[in-house]
């Protein structure tokens, strides 16, 4: 019973840690491209929410670097 709870909490502290490391941002590869105020396309919102820029607005900038 003890190694069965040792083990759990071990699994749980190493799937916070991996989340952690990753910076807990997990999107799709859905193509739905937003331009964001920092005037780069970003390849859907959840991506340019990780990356801590705000919506400019839907579809890609005028001109960008794609992420």
């Amino acid at each position: 019973m003890k190694l069965t709870l040792v083990f759990t909490l071990f699994l749980v502290l190493a799937g916070v840690m991996m989340t952690s490391a990753a910076g807990g941002c997990f999107c799709t590869e859905d193509y739905d491209p937003v331009c964001g105020k920092d005037g780069r396309t970003y390849s859907n919102a959840c991506r340019m929410g990780c990356a801590g820029v705000k919506l400019a607005y839907r579809g890609p900038c005028g001109s960008s670097s794609y992420i």
